[in-house]
C-alpha cells in the first residue's frame, strides 16, 4: 500500500489529551524493522510511505476527575499502487 491520508474526530475536553501516532512495516507481527511510531499534528495528514501494514496508536490522559477523552473514528486512505 501507499498510504495517503489520517484523518479522524475526537472529542478533547478541558483537563484531557488524545496524541494519534502510526507506524508502518511488512511483516505480520511488527519488529524492528518496522517504522518508529510518528505523531499526527491534526487530522486530515499525509502519511506517506509505503508497506504492508499500518498500525495507530491512540494515547489517552485525563488531568481532570470525571473528564474523559474520546477518539470516535479514523479513517486511512491508500492506493494499491501497481498490481
Amino acid at each position: 500500500m501507499t498510504w495517503g491520508t489520517a484523518a479522524w474526530t475526537r472529542e478533547v475536553p478541558t483537563g484531557t489529551s488524545l496524541v494519534l501516532s502510526v507506524r508502518q512495516g511488512n511483516t505480520a507481527t511488527p519488529d524492528g524493522t518496522w517504522t518508529p511510531f510518528a505523531t499526527l499534528t491534526d487530522s486530515g495528514v499525509t502519511l506517506g510511505g509505503s508497506s504492508r501494514y499500518l498500525q495507530y496508536w491512540d494515547q489517552l490522559a485525563m488531568m481532570v476527575p470525571g473528564q474523559t477523552p474520546v477518539l470516535q473514528d479514523v479513517t486511512i486512505t491508500y492506493s494499491l499502487g501497481n498490481l
